[in-house]
């Protein structure tokens, strides 16, 4: 792959992302909060832990019906989505503590989840956060021959249906980051235009050693434990990624690939055409965003162009800080997307997933 300069945004023409900061900033210095984690999180995180460990004691223990089984392996999970976007993604944003030790710790529950924590800070930092929905540059929307997620992308026949065939595509996130994604960047050396800094042997040796703890618990135990029949076990332990990559695929990409956001392309030399905050509005929506439910379901990741402006943030305070932002960019002008329920940001998103697989219509900014 070509070498690419790196992206740069140009200054805001006005007071817009100050003014925004100061306001959230005071939200939190007239209340007297942090805006680290509260009782709340660290409630929540003790619930999401208490019950993952119950829900796979339960798998292992419970004795009941192959197919009554198959309800735990579905819940348990559910708590993987939860330990992973609920607590380990505030811990890679250094949002949950002030203490960064604490943030690397729990982040790295990623790696009990199966996803690499060598791979993750370039693949969503140094990649998706830097430049949301810019082309090659945003991972996030790689295309692929099953998924064209840019207008600018190679159209193929089987996007044609991708509108149609996406819910079956994101259910298989998990198990792709477990048995392949993962060792295919690490050996690439690349997530879209970011470099992935080269693996040590040690380092290799952590990875290698991670993921077959993953398999052990997540697979070999529960094979050797259960009296189920293995097609049982097996069909349960898809159902479980099902649940958590279908989630996780929604959750992630709505909020990008929606019919009223925008595609960005930077000029030859990198050089975008937003100041960084309107990029984030312009390339971002949000979905049940005053709902403290969908907050807690999908940390804080439905108010999506509040995360990305603060990501830093603990995602409990972000319900809050929505209005905040929504209201200071119509006081700038600046388009706010937002879709008052899950059903609709999934129609939006179905809308523009047809739109890619036909003509690739679609709104792209460039530099002027």
């Amino acid at each position: 792959m070509r070498s690419l300069p790196p992206l740069s945004f140009p200054a805001s023409p006005d007071d817009f992302p100050a003014e925004l900061r100061r306001r959230v900033d005071a939200y939190f210095s007239e209340r007297g909060i942090s805006k680290k984690a509260n009782l709340e999180m660290w409630t929540k995180c003790a619930s999401v832990a208490l019950a993952t460990v119950g829900s796979y004691a339960l798998l292992l223990t419970a004795e009941i019906s192959p197919w009554s089984r198959l309800l735990i392996w579905g819940a348990l999970g559910f708590c993987m989505l939860q330990v992973s976007i609920g607590i380990a993604h505030d811990g890679t944003h250094n949002a949950l503590s002030a203490d960064r030790r604490v943030n690397r710790w729990l982040g790295r529950l990623f790696d009990v989840m199966g996803i690499s924590t060598f791979a993750w800070p370039t693949n969503h930092l140094a990649s998706h956060h830097a430049g949301p929905n810019v082309g090659v540059y945003d991972a996030a929307i790689d295309s692929n021959p099953a998924l064209r997620l840019h207008p600018e992308a190679p159209l193929g026949p089987a996007h044609r249906v991708q509108w149609l065939s996406f819910p079956l595509l994101y259910a298989m996130a998990t198990l792709q980051k477990w048995f392949f994604l993962d060792y295919f960047t690490m050996i690439r050396g690349r997530i879209g235009a970011a470099r992935v800094p080269r693996l040590s042997p040690g380092q290799w040796a952590l990875l290698t050693g991670s993921k077959l703890g993953v398999y052990t618990y997540g697979l070999l135990v529960p094979l050797l434990v259960l009296d189920d029949p293995v097609i049982f076990v097996l069909a349960g332990f898809l159902c479980m990624h099902v649940v958590a990559g279908l989630s996780v695929g929604v959750i992630f990409q709505v909020t990008h690939l929606a019919d009223s956001v925008s595609f960005v392309e930077p000029g030859s030399d990198g050089a975008m055409p937003l100041d960084f905050t309107r990029h984030t509005f312009a390339t971002t929506s949000e979905f049940c965003r005053k709902s403290r439910l969908a907050n807690h379901l999908c940390g804080g990741l439905n108010v999506h162009v509040t995360h990305h402006l603060f990501p830093d943030i603990c995602h409990v305070h972000l319900p809050q800080l929505t209005d905040i932002v929504k209201q200071t960019a119509e006081e700038y002008g600046v388009a706010f997307h937002s879709y008052p329920t899950v059903w609709a940001a999934l129609a939006s998103h179905s809308r523009r997933l047809h739109h890619l697989g036909r003509v690739g219509r679609a709104p792209v900014l460039r530099p002027s």
